[in-house]
């Protein structure tokens, strides 16, 4: 791990040198004054959680990260104890480093922030800094009414397409009145959509950036708003602009939407490079699909493409596939089947693809990554660390 970061300005510390007791540990090593610690195999992960929890209440500006074999149980542990990102100790070298980077960066920012907006962007009156010279790609995920698993997908699919490409795929949760992305990762936000999206404040890429809150699995999410006062507070305008400005800042942006029609799937569905339609085998809510489809056409948000997602496909209902793509006039591009463990992992706020990486309906969301995931962008992801990272990095082998 510590040759994975040599390129990097750390201060790396023996555990042996370290004070005994979890809050003596988080003391000691905030005072050395780092942005980051990422903790290697040499403390027992009894001491690295209780050490984080202690630096996540005391030391909030500083971020930790843990390599170590991720797993489910260790994830949720992880989650619950504030860390940021669990690193798995055969990710390649340049992708180790790269992480650290853009998470130390990120801490840097949050730190300037604290300072004031000069600290950020600079004096004030000055630009805001430009996007990156590039252009990501958008996939707003629909549906034309709840419960047929749009969210599932949503949030299993960009944990899919964020893996082995880490802090290059944001989910955004625009169901703002009942949005549960959150909820299904088990994170806990402090900056939503209401967050960004307030008519008559600017819009800067680092404060948007500064607002996704990271998943361990280094997948970064935009959370709905918490209650309705928020959510009738988001202005609808602002929702185009916050979308291309990730697009243009990430690889991959997946956008879920809330059931049936509204102004922000409209934005969504205008932005989108792929749009996914999830329905189940029900003759009713495949004919209000075509439908909100329709309406898409008329609006004139014809741009996407689209692929029909058949959730539960394995319910026998009566319809055949020929059926179901004649009623939606798609086809159907990936069917899933019903898997008991999607309701046990989504209540143990655990997704499927951590929870159950053997399900057949993980299998089929893999695919269904796999088609979706640039081709011509390399695994590793395609932003390069900073040429000069504020500060130190501090590594507990």
């Amino acid at each position: 791990m510590i040759s994975a970061l040599k390129d990097l300005p750390v201060t790396t510390i023996n555990p042996a040198d370290l004070p005994d007791g979890p809050t003596r540990i988080a003391q000691y090593l905030a005072g050395i004054g780092g942005d980051l610690v990422v903790f290697g195999p040499g403390l027992s992960l009894d001491v690295i959680m209780a050490t984080a929890k202690d630096m996540v209440e005391s030391f909030p500006e500083v971020d930790v990260v843990l390599v170590h074999q991720p797993t489910p149980s260790l994830l949720g542990d992880a989650m619950a104890a504030g860390i940021r990102q669990v690193i798995a100790p055969e990710t390649a070298t340049p992708v180790i480093a790269e992480t650290v980077a853009h998470l130390a960066a990120a801490s840097a920012l949050r730190r300037a922030r604290l300072a004031g907006p000069a600290a950020v962007g600079g004096p004030a009156g000055s630009e805001a800094p430009a996007a990156p010279d590039r252009q990501g790609r958008l996939i707003t995920v629909m549906a034309a009414k709840g419960g047929v698993g749009r969210t599932t997908v949503a949030v299993n699919l960009a944990l899919e397409l964020s893996r082995g490409a880490p802090n290059e795929v944001v989910l955004v949760d625009l169901d703002l009145v009942a949005g549960e992305v959150d909820q299904l990762l088990g994170l806990e936000h402090r900056s939503t959509v209401a967050t960004v999206a307030v008519p008559g404040v600017p819009l800067d890429l680092t404060v948007l950036k500064l607002s996704l809150c990271p998943h361990p699995s280094g997948l970064l999410v935009l959370a709905a708003p918490d209650n309705l006062v928020d959510a009738d507070a988001v202005d609808p305008d602002r929702l185009a602009e916050i979308l291309t400005m990730l697009k243009g800042a990430f690889r991959t942006v997946v956008v879920d939407t809330a059931p049936g029609a509204g102004a922000p799937l409209a934005v969504a569905a205008e932005v989108a490079d792929e749009l996914l339609a999830i329905a189940t085998p029900d003759l009713g809510g495949l004919r209000s699909l075509r439908r909100n489809l329709d309406g898409l056409d008329q609006l004139g948000f014809t741009r996407a493409h689209r692929r029909l997602v058949l959730n539960r496909a394995d319910l026998r209902t009566g319809l055949s596939t020929q059926a179901i793509e004649s009623t939606v006039e798609l086809p159907v591009s990936h069917a899933i089947p019903e898997s008991r463990e999607i309701p046990v992992a989504a209540n143990q706020s655990l997704p499927l693809v951590e929870a159950y990486p053997k399900a057949d309906a993980v299998r089929v969301i893999r695919e269904l990554a796999a088609a979706l995931r640039p081709a011509a962008t390399p695994a590793t992801g395609a932003t390069a660390a900073p040429a000069a990272l504020p500060r130190r990095h501090l590594g507990a082998a």
